[in-house]
């Protein structure tokens, strides 16, 4: 297994791990049980790979998305939690003629707030 990123979720902290192809969270349980698994993103492995310009991977505070965003056009927000093992990518591409660098990210239920070098932005999507 490979350490993956951390997350921040409404009851506390988390943090996902690489399970082959899945990529699975889990949240800091008790003394008895530590780790608490919280979601799995079938297939989400095989898809960050292939991004070669990735700066940030983060997903919301319920995890029912996982987005990557690349270094500053393409937004990728990935969603295969639950019980299908079928994924939904959708894929976002800023009109960012300056190439600005996207230099923070905080995603929220329905949107995605990007900080680049020349602006604020908040985009919004339906899964």
């Amino acid at each position: 297994r490979q350490w993956y990123h951390r997350c921040v979720r409404d009851y506390g902290k988390c943090f996902a791990l690489i399970n082959r192809v899945e990529t699975c969270y889990y949240s800091l349980g008790n003394l008895l049980n530590p780790w608490k698994h919280t979601t799995t993103f079938h297939a989400f492995n095989m898809v960050q790979a292939t991004k070669t310009k990735k700066k940030f991977i983060v997903t919301d505070s319920n995890q029912k998305y996982v987005a990557i965003v690349d270094i500053s056009r393409h937004i990728y927000i990935y969603n295969s939690s639950g019980e299908s093992s079928v994924g939904k990518l959708l894929v976002m591409t800023l009109d960012n003629s300056e190439d600005a660098e996207v230099l923070g990210v905080y995603p929220k239920k329905d949107s995605i707030v990007l900080l680049t070098e020349k602006h604020l932005v908040t985009v919004k999507f339906s899964l």
